[in-house]
C-alpha cells in the first residue's frame, strides 16, 4: 500500500469556536473574498512511497518536524485516514494526537441515529462547547447522559 506524508508551515490561522464548526459541519459555504480563507503552506516536502513502510515515512516526517522546531514550540497537526493501525503509529511516533471528533461521533451513535439530525445536532454542539473551553463540562455530561437514559 503506497503511504504519502506532508510536511509544511503556515502561519496562524485565528478562528472563532463558530467559525470552525461552520467548517467542519458545513453550515455555510465560503466566498471568494471570505476573511476566512487559510493562509497558504510554506516550505511544504512531501513523501511518496510504495517501497518504504508506514513506520520509515512517518519516522522521517518525525525528523523533518524535530528538524524544524527542535524546540517544538510550535502547534503540531497530524491528520490520517481513518485506518486505525496507521492513526495508532502516528499516535506514538508524534505524541499528543487528538482524537475528540472521533470519540464525539462515537458517542453520538449510542445516543441516537447514526446520520441522523439528532447525532449531527448533539456532536455539532458538544464540538462548539469544546473548543469554547468546556472539555471538562462536555467530558463529565457523557455519564449523565448515559444514566438519564439508562443505558448502565
Amino acid at each position: 500500500m503506497p503511504t504519502v506524508a506532508a510536511v509544511f508551515t503556515r502561519a496562524p490561522w485565528v478562528r472563532t469556536p463558530q467559525q470552525v464548526v461552520e467548517s467542519l459541519f458545513r453550515l455555510s459555504r465560503p466566498t471568494p473574498d471570505d476573511a476566512s480563507t487559510p493562509p497558504r503552506p510554506e516550505n511544504k516536502r512531501v513523501w511518496a512511497s510504495l517501497l518504504k513502510g508506514k513506520n520509515a515515512v512517518i519516522q522521517d516526517v518525525a525528523e523533518e518536524m524535530e528538524r524544524r522546531d527542535p524546540s517544538a514550540s510550535k502547534t503540531r497537526v497530524a491528520l490520517t485516514d481513518g485506518e486505525r493501525a496507521l492513526q495508532n503509529r502516528v499516535d506514538r511516533k508524534l505524541k499528543n494526537l487528538m482524537h475528540a471528533l472521533e470519540k464525539l461521533w462515537k458517542a453520538a451513535y449510542v445516543f441516537h441515529a447514526e446520520a441522523s439530525l439528532e447525532a449531527d445536532l448533539w456532536v455539532l454542539d458538544r464540538t462548539l462547547r469544546i473548543l469554547s473551553g468546556e472539555v471538562s463540562q462536555v467530558v463529565k455530561g457523557l455519564p449523565q447522559s448515559i444514566t438519564k437514559r439508562s443505558f448502565s
